[in-house]
C-alpha cells in the first residue's frame, strides 16, 4: 500500500489511452466547474479549517474561504468573503453521506488507514494554494513540492457515499 509521502506509480497507459482519459475528463462538465475555482484559490494562502463527514472549509489569510462539500455524489465548491453563513456550515456534516474516518475494505490507496481530514488539512497551514488537479468527481488541491490535498470519494459498506482526505505527494 502506499503511503502519504510515497511517490505515487505512474499508470502503464499508452500514449492514446492518455490522451484519451485526458480528452474525456478537460471536456467534461464537472471539469469546467471545477476550473472555475482557479481564479479564487490560485496563490491563497491556508490558514484554519474546518472538516465534517461530507465536506471541509479552509480559510485564508485575506479572510476569505472555500468550502469543498459532497453533494449528489461529487465534490462541489463554494467560495466567499468574511463570514459564513450557518447553510454553509451544515454542509460539512450531511447523514447522507458516510463516515471515511475507518479503514475501508477496497482496492485504493491508504484504504488501510485511518483518515483524520482535519488532521491531514493542517499539514498545509501556512502554505500557498498553487493549483488544482480535477479528476471525474473530485478534485485535489495542490501545494509546492508536489504536495496535495487528496480528495478521494467512494461508497462505503452501506453504499453511501464517503470522503477522504490524505496530504499526499504526487
Amino acid at each position: 500500500m502506499l503511503k502519504h509521502n510515497a511517490k505515487p506509480i505512474e499508470a502503464d497507459l499508452t500514449e492514446k489511452e492518455f490522451t484519451e482519459i485526458v480528452e474525456k475528463l478537460t471536456s467534461s462538465d464537472y471539469f469546467n466547474y471545477v476550473s472555475g475555482l482557479n481564479t479564487f484559490v490560485i496563490g491563497k494562502r491556508v490558514s484554519s479549517s474546518l472538516s465534517g463527514n461530507s465536506g471541509f472549509l479552509l480559510t485564508f489569510g485575506d479572510n476569505s474561504w472555500v468550502i469543498c462539500f459532497l453533494q449528489d455524489d461529487i465534490l462541489k465548491w463554494k467560495f466567499g468573503q468574511e463570514s459564513y453563513s450557518e447553510s454553509v456550515l451544515k454542509l460539512l456534516n450531511n447523514a447522507e453521506f458516510g463516515n471515511g474516518k475507518y479503514k475501508v475494505l477496497a482496492d485504493l490507496p491508504y484504504a488501510d488507514e485511518k483518515c483524520f481530514i482535519e488532521e491531514e488539512i493542517k499539514k498545509s497551514y501556512g502554505l500557498e494554494i498553487n493549483g488544482l488537479s480535477i479528476g471525474e468527481r473530485s478534485f485535489n488541491f495542490c501545494f509546492p513540492n508536489k504536495m496535495e490535498l487528496d480528495v478521494m470519494l467512494f461508497p462505503d459498506e452501506k453504499g453511501k457515499f464517503t470522503l477522504r482526505v490524505f496530504w499526499e505527494q504526487w
